[in-house]
Protein backbone atom coordinates (compact mmCIF):
# COMPACT_ATOMS: atom_id res chain seq x y z
CA UNK A 1 0.00 0.00 0.00
CA UNK A 2 1.13 3.57 -0.85
CA UNK A 3 2.69 6.03 2.03
CA UNK A 4 1.55 8.82 -0.24
CA UNK A 5 -1.56 9.88 -2.11
CA UNK A 6 -4.83 8.22 -1.80
CA UNK A 7 -6.32 4.12 -1.63
CA UNK A 8 -9.11 2.61 -3.08
CA UNK A 9 -10.63 -0.37 -0.56
CA UNK A 10 -13.39 -2.30 -1.62
CA UNK A 11 -16.63 -3.14 0.01
CA UNK A 12 -15.59 -6.12 1.48
CA UNK A 13 -12.29 -4.28 3.17
CA UNK A 14 -9.80 -5.70 1.21
CA UNK A 15 -7.62 -3.37 -0.45
CA UNK A 16 -7.54 -2.06 -4.35
CA UNK A 17 -5.90 0.60 -5.41
CA UNK A 18 -3.22 2.65 -4.58
CA UNK A 19 -0.25 5.12 -6.05
CA UNK A 20 2.19 2.07 -5.83
CA UNK A 21 -0.03 -0.70 -6.48
CA UNK A 22 -1.30 -0.95 -10.28
CA UNK A 23 -4.50 -3.01 -11.14
CA UNK A 24 -5.24 -4.40 -14.62
CA UNK A 25 -7.77 -2.76 -16.68
CA UNK A 26 -9.51 -3.25 -19.82
CA UNK A 27 -7.45 -1.50 -22.45
CA UNK A 28 -7.83 -3.05 -26.05
CA UNK A 29 -11.37 -4.86 -27.01
CA UNK A 30 -10.80 -6.51 -30.66
CA UNK A 31 -14.04 -7.86 -32.90
CA UNK A 32 -12.29 -10.33 -35.68
CA UNK A 33 -13.19 -13.20 -37.96
CA UNK A 34 -10.70 -16.23 -38.45
CA UNK A 35 -11.69 -17.83 -41.65
CA UNK A 36 -10.47 -22.18 -41.25
CA UNK A 37 -8.20 -23.30 -43.85
CA UNK A 38 -6.23 -26.22 -44.20
CA UNK A 39 -3.23 -26.50 -41.77
CA UNK A 40 -4.69 -24.34 -39.10
CA UNK A 41 -4.29 -20.44 -38.93
CA UNK A 42 -3.33 -18.17 -36.64
CA UNK A 43 -4.20 -14.79 -37.00
CA UNK A 44 -2.86 -11.51 -35.62
CA UNK A 45 -3.76 -8.60 -34.35
CA UNK A 46 -1.20 -5.80 -33.42
CA UNK A 47 -2.80 -4.23 -30.18
CA UNK A 48 -0.83 -1.15 -30.02
CA UNK A 49 0.32 -2.19 -26.41
CA UNK A 50 3.72 -0.72 -25.55
CA UNK A 51 5.57 -4.50 -24.55
CA UNK A 52 6.90 -2.65 -21.45
CA UNK A 53 3.15 -3.10 -20.12
CA UNK A 54 2.00 -6.04 -18.62
CA UNK A 55 -1.26 -8.04 -20.94
CA UNK A 56 -3.31 -10.73 -20.14
CA UNK A 57 -6.04 -11.62 -22.66
CA UNK A 58 -9.36 -13.26 -22.83
CA UNK A 59 -11.59 -14.67 -25.33
CA UNK A 60 -15.31 -15.09 -26.52
CA UNK A 61 -17.15 -16.90 -29.20
CA UNK A 62 -18.78 -13.86 -31.08
CA UNK A 63 -21.03 -16.27 -33.85
CA UNK A 64 -23.15 -18.92 -33.77
CA UNK A 65 -20.95 -21.60 -35.10
CA UNK A 66 -18.60 -21.58 -32.20
CA UNK A 67 -15.22 -23.80 -32.26
CA UNK A 68 -12.13 -24.14 -30.14
CA UNK A 69 -9.56 -21.26 -30.50
CA UNK A 70 -6.31 -20.74 -28.52
CA UNK A 71 -4.73 -17.69 -28.03
CA UNK A 72 -1.45 -16.37 -27.42
CA UNK A 73 0.13 -12.79 -26.81
CA UNK A 74 3.71 -12.25 -28.27
CA UNK A 75 5.59 -9.16 -28.86
CA UNK A 76 6.72 -7.61 -32.11
CA UNK A 77 8.05 -4.56 -32.97
CA UNK A 78 7.98 -3.58 -29.21
CA UNK A 79 4.16 -4.00 -28.81
CA UNK A 80 1.95 -6.40 -27.64
CA UNK A 81 0.63 -8.68 -30.70
CA UNK A 82 -2.56 -11.11 -29.92
CA UNK A 83 -3.15 -14.04 -32.04
CA UNK A 84 -6.18 -16.58 -32.68
CA UNK A 85 -5.29 -20.22 -33.50
CA UNK A 86 -7.26 -22.21 -34.95
CA UNK A 87 -6.24 -26.06 -35.77
CA UNK A 88 -6.33 -27.94 -39.28
CA UNK A 89 -9.08 -30.24 -37.74
CA UNK A 90 -11.63 -26.90 -37.70
CA UNK A 91 -14.66 -27.13 -39.77
CA UNK A 92 -14.51 -25.17 -42.57
CA UNK A 93 -16.04 -21.79 -42.15
CA UNK A 94 -15.81 -18.29 -40.90
CA UNK A 95 -15.73 -17.60 -37.19
CA UNK A 96 -16.29 -14.66 -35.07
CA UNK A 97 -14.47 -14.14 -31.87
CA UNK A 98 -13.77 -11.01 -29.17
CA UNK A 99 -10.33 -10.28 -27.96
CA UNK A 100 -10.46 -8.31 -23.82
CA UNK A 101 -6.74 -7.27 -23.30
CA UNK A 102 -6.09 -6.18 -19.69
CA UNK A 103 -3.26 -4.20 -19.07
CA UNK A 104 -1.79 -2.23 -15.90
CA UNK A 105 -1.48 1.46 -17.73
CA UNK A 106 -4.43 3.65 -18.52
CA UNK A 107 -4.13 4.05 -22.48
CA UNK A 108 -6.59 7.24 -22.48
CA UNK A 109 -6.32 9.61 -19.63
CA UNK A 110 -9.30 11.71 -19.89
CA UNK A 111 -7.45 14.74 -18.22
CA UNK A 112 -10.71 15.67 -15.88
CA UNK A 113 -11.97 13.44 -13.10
CA UNK A 114 -10.11 11.08 -10.40
CA UNK A 115 -6.88 9.66 -11.65
CA UNK A 116 -3.97 7.43 -10.31
CA UNK A 117 -0.53 8.33 -11.09
CA UNK A 118 2.43 6.49 -9.84
CA UNK A 119 5.51 7.90 -8.87
CA UNK A 120 7.56 7.81 -12.12
CA UNK A 121 4.19 9.99 -13.70
CA UNK A 122 2.33 7.22 -15.41
CA UNK A 123 -1.41 6.99 -14.99
CA UNK A 124 -2.22 3.52 -13.73
CA UNK A 125 -6.07 3.97 -12.60
CA UNK A 126 -8.95 6.31 -13.32
CA UNK A 127 -12.59 7.08 -12.59
CA UNK A 128 -13.71 5.38 -16.16
CA UNK A 129 -11.26 3.09 -15.90
CA UNK A 130 -13.25 -0.79 -16.32
CA UNK A 131 -10.70 -2.89 -13.64
CA UNK A 132 -10.13 -7.22 -14.51
CA UNK A 133 -12.59 -8.52 -12.39
CA UNK A 134 -11.55 -12.79 -13.02
CA UNK A 135 -13.46 -15.25 -11.94
CA UNK A 136 -12.34 -19.31 -11.73
CA UNK A 137 -14.21 -22.13 -13.20
CA UNK A 138 -14.29 -25.26 -10.93
CA UNK A 139 -16.67 -27.51 -13.16
CA UNK A 140 -15.15 -29.48 -15.82
CA UNK A 141 -19.02 -28.97 -17.94
CA UNK A 142 -18.49 -25.12 -17.22
CA UNK A 143 -21.06 -22.47 -16.08
CA UNK A 144 -23.83 -20.58 -18.24
CA UNK A 145 -26.58 -17.74 -17.96
CA UNK A 146 -24.29 -15.30 -18.48
CA UNK A 147 -21.93 -13.84 -21.07
CA UNK A 148 -18.27 -14.56 -20.92
CA UNK A 149 -15.23 -14.77 -21.92
CA UNK A 150 -12.15 -17.28 -21.32
CA UNK A 151 -8.27 -17.06 -20.46
CA UNK A 152 -7.31 -19.89 -23.67
CA UNK A 153 -6.11 -23.09 -22.38
CA UNK A 154 -6.72 -26.82 -22.82
CA UNK A 155 -9.77 -28.36 -20.76
CA UNK A 156 -9.48 -32.10 -20.99
CA UNK A 157 -9.03 -34.85 -24.06
CA UNK A 158 -11.28 -38.06 -24.62
CA UNK A 159 -10.43 -41.42 -26.88
CA UNK A 160 -13.32 -42.41 -29.12
CA UNK A 161 -13.33 -45.39 -31.12
CA UNK A 162 -14.40 -45.44 -34.49
CA UNK A 163 -14.34 -48.84 -35.97
CA UNK A 164 -16.81 -51.50 -34.12
CA UNK A 165 -15.26 -54.57 -32.46
CA UNK A 166 -11.65 -52.71 -32.74
CA UNK A 167 -10.88 -50.40 -29.84
CA UNK A 168 -7.29 -49.72 -31.77
CA UNK A 169 -8.83 -47.48 -34.27
CA UNK A 170 -10.65 -44.30 -33.45
CA UNK A 171 -9.93 -40.38 -32.52
CA UNK A 172 -8.77 -38.21 -30.18
CA UNK A 173 -10.57 -35.16 -29.32
CA UNK A 174 -9.25 -32.27 -27.64
CA UNK A 175 -11.07 -29.49 -25.82
CA UNK A 176 -10.37 -25.82 -24.97
CA UNK A 177 -12.17 -23.10 -22.70
CA UNK A 178 -14.36 -20.83 -24.48
CA UNK A 179 -16.31 -18.55 -23.78
CA UNK A 180 -19.66 -17.37 -25.31
CA UNK A 181 -23.00 -15.08 -24.69
CA UNK A 182 -24.35 -17.95 -22.74
CA UNK A 183 -21.07 -18.88 -20.49
CA UNK A 184 -17.81 -20.68 -20.45
CA UNK A 185 -17.79 -24.41 -21.28
CA UNK A 186 -15.15 -26.52 -22.71
CA UNK A 187 -15.19 -26.59 -26.74
CA UNK A 188 -13.47 -28.84 -29.47
CA UNK A 189 -10.60 -27.59 -30.45
CA UNK A 190 -8.10 -30.63 -31.82
CA UNK A 191 -9.57 -33.88 -33.46
CA UNK A 192 -6.83 -36.17 -34.26
CA UNK A 193 -7.11 -39.92 -35.99
CA UNK A 194 -5.24 -43.24 -34.52
CA UNK A 195 -4.44 -46.83 -35.77
CA UNK A 196 -2.44 -49.11 -33.50
CA UNK A 197 -3.98 -48.37 -30.02
CA UNK A 198 -5.55 -45.26 -28.14
CA UNK A 199 -2.96 -42.82 -26.88
CA UNK A 200 -2.27 -41.61 -23.23
CA UNK A 201 -4.22 -38.46 -22.61
CA UNK A 202 -2.86 -35.37 -20.81
CA UNK A 203 -4.28 -34.48 -17.38
CA UNK A 204 -7.16 -32.90 -17.39
CA UNK A 205 -7.49 -28.93 -16.29
CA UNK A 206 -10.66 -28.89 -14.78
CA UNK A 207 -10.44 -25.49 -13.65
CA UNK A 208 -10.16 -21.96 -15.69
CA UNK A 209 -9.88 -18.51 -15.56
CA UNK A 210 -12.95 -16.17 -16.97
CA UNK A 211 -14.68 -12.93 -16.41
CA UNK A 212 -18.37 -12.03 -17.01
CA UNK A 213 -18.35 -9.74 -19.92
CA UNK A 214 -21.75 -7.95 -19.60
CA UNK A 215 -19.44 -5.05 -17.67
CA UNK A 216 -17.62 -4.44 -20.32
CA UNK A 217 -19.33 -5.08 -23.23
CA UNK A 218 -21.70 -2.28 -21.92
CA UNK A 219 -19.37 0.16 -21.08
CA UNK A 220 -15.81 -0.34 -22.85
CA UNK A 221 -16.46 2.08 -25.48
CA UNK A 222 -17.34 5.21 -23.25
CA UNK A 223 -14.27 3.92 -21.03
CA UNK A 224 -11.85 3.83 -24.07
CA UNK A 225 -12.66 6.44 -25.78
Amino acid sequence: MANYGMEIWRQDGSFFASPQYTPMVLVKVIDLTVTAQTGGITQSYATGIPSSQRAILFIKATSDNKVGALTSLEINNSEWVANVILDNSTPSGTYGFRLYVFGNYVPNPSGWGIAFYDASGKCIYTGTSLPLQIKRVDNINGLSGFSAAAYSGFSYAVNQPTSPGDPNIGVTIFYNWMGASDGIAPVVYFVAQYNGGAPDLPVSMTKSLYIETQFYDDNYQFSLQ
